[in-house]
């Protein structure tokens, strides 16, 4: 009796995998009963080569087998795309939570602990299978409800507001559809309540639905189903069945978020709450009305969809009725979920609907256009949008064939002896279209035939200019290759910048510890040389920083207030901050007596002659020869540079050092490089900067060299006063 109890309605196949025989042999004959072929593997390995033979309807899997436990196998059956939405439930003595959950996350949808209950098995082997067939049914729907869409574009349904968000409404559609497909393949836990959901027409009769049969599936004593406005800000919809309904009356929304409800929103986290114990969860307010609407145990579940919070199912017992389980939370789960998917449906079908009344005033106003041919591909209909975009006027476009304003018109229809062969359906083909005027013009195509009473009457051809489209393709192409550079280039500044720090900052600490421990015995001259060290070692570090920040500045700035620079109080500026660095290398500066008038931004001219006199000077003279450094600062007349728009003027800092080679010139401004014979201090980033600068002011740099006669480094700003600066 109790095999006819639960013997199924279609037949199926079920894999039972267990290493022990009794088991094995014992389920096989329960199934083999209840009308199912069944088929029997005693290892993990067996089981997987049966499932890719067999393709069962379902798996009865143990954990505990002999090579390879069941996670793996369940792990392996689910990764196989031919496979992977088999079902399968799990059997086993372990009864701890890890274990269930591992068994859950490795793909099973049910677990069952031994000793085994053969009603139980049935029963759920018997949901199971009828939630399989379900998702079936469901995916027929969904082939429908693309069908419908179909419909929808043969008769010409324009979803857009506003012509220039035509084509984001389209990726709206389209992500939509495939926001359904997804979630119809990974619905594994369906039941009875699924077929009503889709047979309902109104919001309020499905939630109506769902918490009435909810009640008795689980049981409850009152079940409320609760649903958001779309901003999620205030009670949409307040549903409560059961036989203690009337003690729920309507909640206010912050009544709502105050309880366990709000918790779960919050924590996107189902709940069950105990009865007769205060659940810190709720607030002490709420806690008192639970206990005055005779609110014995809880689950409260999220209605959780792709990323949105969309309300909540509440299960509630009286406090003299049992408490509720995991078992009645994953009921109440399976159900939740096709809740949430059901009322983000409506919200769909609901704004398809909306859109549907305004389709032939769309179809005047939108900027696609849009051609309608008769079974001959002649054209019997264009709107506004095609005649602007062909060049015709509309009653010569009239008539015209598909093939003299299509470069491919066989993309629509081909003719063969003397017959033509509409497409059935194509969308999102680029092809061009020919204007009476000018260049063709690239486009997308969508076209789907015409139905009169089952019969192809013609094709309905809907064309998108693309060209702003691939503009904007290549401006983001551009702009990714920029990024992906300006990537390698900060790793490379990170490598470069911590080397740099790590030996003034090594200097410092050797130095300090030396003159911690050992400054009572050690003579004056050494404090003062050990403190030196100390000092230029900081200033690197300084340097180093200030250079860091400035690169920064000049990435971030991207409106320069350029102004007229005054050159000799920049000059006089840079020569009292390297007074320190001229002094100790007994460097021999030449500074011009006159400037002439350029624009630029000052701050950012200062920092390029420091960069480049710093350089001279320490690259500057030869100490071997006893040769100091002697730097000379210039200037050239301004010339117009075959890429500027106005004259520049060539500035330029000249030292007698030992010159570069070719190759070393090409390195000079690669950012964060040093050339490998520099025998003084320094990092990779100086020139880097100047470059960036220089480039951002609108001007050029370069070096001039011969080895053995010393460098010139130069760079240009335009000439000329502002055009805000009095004459």
């Amino acid at each position: 009796k109790m095999v006819e109890k639960f013997r199924a309605e279609v037949n199926a196949d079920i894999l039972i995998v267990d290493d022990v025989h009794l088991n094995l042999r014992m389920l096989m004959q329960m199934c083999s009963r209840a009308g199912y072929r069944v088929h029997g593997a005693d290892s993990g390995e067996k089981a997987l080569v049966m499932a890719r033979e067999i393709q069962p309807d379902l798996i009865l899997l143990d954990i505990m087998l002999p090579d390879i436990d069941g996670y793996e196998v369940a792990s392996r059956i689910h990764s196989d795309k031919r496979s992977k939405d088999i079902p399968i439930i799990f059997i086993s003595a372990l009864n701890d939570m890890d274990s269930k959950v591992k068994a859950f996350t490795s793909g099973g949808v049910d677990y069952v602990t031994k000793p085994i209950r053969m009603e139980e098995i049935l029963a759920r082997v018997e949901t199971h299978l009828r939630l399989r067939n379900l998702n079936i049914q469901l995916q027929d729907e969904l082939t429908e409800r693309e069908s419908l869409v179909n419909r929808l574009n043969e008769t010409n349904v324009q979803l857009q507001h506003e012509v220039e968000e035509r084509r984001q409404a389209e990726r709206r559609l389209e992500s939509t559809l495939k926001l359904l497909q997804d979630t119809l393949q990974r619905t594994n836990s369906m039941n009875q309540i699924a077929r009503a959901l889709i047979g309902e027409e109104t919001t309020d009769d499905i939630l109506r639905l769902i918490a009435r049969n909810l009640v008795t599936a689980v049981p409850a004593d009152r079940i409320i189903v609760a649903t958001l406005t779309e901003n999620g800000d205030a009670l949409d919809k307040y549903i409560v069945e059961g036989p203690g309904s009337d003690l729920e009356t309507q909640t206010t929304y912050e009544q709502y978020m105050a309880g366990l409800s709000g918790w779960v929103i919050e924590k996107v986290q189902p709940v069950i709450s105990p009865r007769n114990i205060p659940d810190p969860r709720e607030s002490s307010e709420e806690q008192q009305e639970r206990i005055k609407r005779q609110r014995g145990s809880v689950i409260v579940l999220p209605l959780y969809y792709r990323g949105n919070i969309l309300g909540t199912i509440t299960a509630i017992n009286p406090p003299t009725e049992w408490d509720f389980n995991e078992i009645h939370m994953d009921l109440i789960a399976a159900v939740a979920s096709q809740t949430a998917v059901a009322r983000s449906n409506l919200r769909l079908a609901s704004e398809t609907a909306f859109l549907k009344q305004f389709n032939e005033g769309i179809v005047q106003g939108v900027a696609d256009a849009i051609l309608v041919t008769d079974t001959e591909m002649s054209i019997r209909f264009a709107n506004p949008a095609a005649t602007g975009m062909l060049g015709y006027a509309l009653s010569d476009l009239i008539g015209m064939e598909m093939s003299s304003v299509m470069s491919e018109p066989g993309l629509v229809g081909t003719r063969v002896d003397g017959v033509w062969s509409l497409c059935d359906g194509c969308q999102g083909i680029e092809t061009l279209l020919i204007p009476l005027v000018g260049r063709k013009i690239s486009v997308l195509l969508s076209a789907q035939p015409l139905l009169d009473e089952g019969q192809v009457s013609g094709m309905l051809a809907t064309f998108t200019d693309i060209t702003e489209l691939r503009e904007s393709t290549a401006a983001l192409e551009r702009y990714a290759a920029d990024l992906k550079a300006q990537n390698a280039e900060l790793d490379a500044f990170a490598h470069t910048v911590a080397h740099d720090l790590k030996n003034p900052l090594t200097s410092m600490l050797g130095f300090s510890t030396i003159l911690l421990e050992r400054r009572k015995d050690l003579p004056e001259h050494l404090l003062d040389q050990y403190s030196g060290y100390i000092l230029r070692s900081a200033q690197t570090m300084n340097n180093i920083i200030r250079e860091l920040l400035l690169l920064a500045s000049v990435r971030e700035k991207e409106d320069i207030p350029m102004e007229t620079i005054l050159m000799p109080d920049i000059i006089e500026g840079v020569l009292e901050r390297m007074q320190y660095l001229i002094s100790e290398n007994g460097a021999k500066i030449d500074v011009p007596e006159a400037w002439p008038a350029v624009t630029g931004y000052g701050p950012w001219v200062e920092e390029v002659w420091v960069n480049y006199i710093s350089n001279g000077i320490k690259y500057g003279g030869n100490p071997d020869q006893f040769i100091v450094p002697h730097v000379v600062l210039g200037f050239d007349q301004p010339v117009k540079a075959s890429t500027a728009v106005r004259p520049m003027v060539r500035f330029w800092v000249r030292d007698n050092g030992p010159g570069l080679t070719q190759e070393d010139r090409k390195a000079l401004f690669t950012p964060f490089e040093r050339l490998h014979n520099v025998k003084t201090e320094g990092h990779g980033l100086g020139l880097s900067i100047v470059q960036r600068i220089v480039k951002k002011l609108e001007g050029e740099v370069g070096v001039d060299s011969t080895v053995g006669e010393g460098s010139t480094f130069y760079f240009t700003l335009p000439a000329g006063l502002k055009k805000t600066d009095p004459q």
